[in-house]
């Protein structure tokens, strides 16, 4: 009997080890004090720009025919992320937010001219959290986040710029666009002090836009009341026929040249900001 009880205190003592070893990895852990917190994140986002990397590419080959010698950008594959977070906890483990993010890329080269191609947009996210069960370190809680994303000031700027002083041209197209999407992932939050957290994030965007409308026109030349510009309007100068703006246009130089019709903008440059989502950031809580 003594050695069975002995047996049963030896089990007992175990377990009390093992969920003292369990509890803080699975509990409440050392968390931030309140339920109302502000964040700010920076970070990558991938682009899957299908569309405007075939507007590059139909401009890149355009140049190489007429421009051999000059640099071209390349595809657009990245842009830089910036993450602006309100949020407030309903329990412990359910967390709601609205985020603002403003995300940007650029290709560009400059050399015998300067020409860029700058996709950006703001987004509009409300976010749902939910805190995993499982805590990597005891300072550590890591959260599930989903979210749809709403697209606002989507534009898409391309330029070409002679900068020589006796030929000096700018040349350049605004694209407009619009669009909703979803993004999801894992948020982690390493305590630093009562108040103060390490954030990180990944996950995936799908935010495709669709065309809305689109521009352009031609500034700083030489002589601007030449007999190139009788109206003095910007889109009745000619556009120059190496100009990177063609690959983005429904017509080519040709067609221009021989009907003296104006080029107008393709409307299916649709803007894509899908791909994954990395960012790294501080949390603050204010009570």
């Amino acid at each position: 009997m003594g050695m069975m009880r002995r047996g049963i205190d030896t089990r007992a003592a175990l377990l009390t080890v093992g969920l003292a070893i369990l509890v803080p990895a699975v509990g409440w852990g050392a968390d931030p004090i309140g339920s109302f917190s502000i964040s700010g994140e920076l970070g990558l986002g991938g682009y899957s720009m299908g569309a405007v990397n075939d507007g590059i590419n139909r401009s890149n080959d355009h140049l190489a025919l007429l421009q051999p010698e000059w640099d071209v950008p390349d595809e657009l594959q990245v842009g830089f992320d910036f993450l602006a977070d309100a949020s407030y906890d309903l329990s412990y483990s359910l967390r709601v937010g609205l985020s603002y993010l403003s995300s940007s890329g650029s290709t560009s080269v400059d050399y015998l001219q300067y020409i860029e191609v700058e996709p950006s947009a703001t987004m509009i996210i409300p976010r749902l959290y939910y805190r995993l069960p499982w805590r990597p370190t005891i300072d550590m809680s890591l959260r599930g986040f989903g979210g749809p994303v709403f697209l606002r000031n989507v534009e898409t700027k391309i330029t070409h710029e002679n900068t020589s002083e006796g030929e000096p041209r700018l040349e350049s197209m605004t694209i407009e666009a619009s669009g909703t999407g979803f993004e999801g992932g894992v948020m982690g939050e390493y305590t630093l002090s009562d108040r103060f957290t390490l954030t990180f994030e990944g996950g995936y965007r799908s935010a495709k836009t669709t065309y809305d409308s689109g521009a352009w026109k031609i500034e700083n030349i030489q002589d601007p009341q030449s007999i190139n510009n009788e109206t003095g309007l910007p889109n009745s100068r000619s556009l120059q026929r190496q100009s990177y703006l063609w690959g983005f246009l429904n017509e080519d130089y040709e067609t221009v040249v021989q009907t003296t019709t104006e080029p107008t903008v393709r409307e299916d440059l649709d803007a894509d900001f899908s791909g994954v989502i990395a960012k790294v950031g501080l949390r603050v809580y204010i009570f």
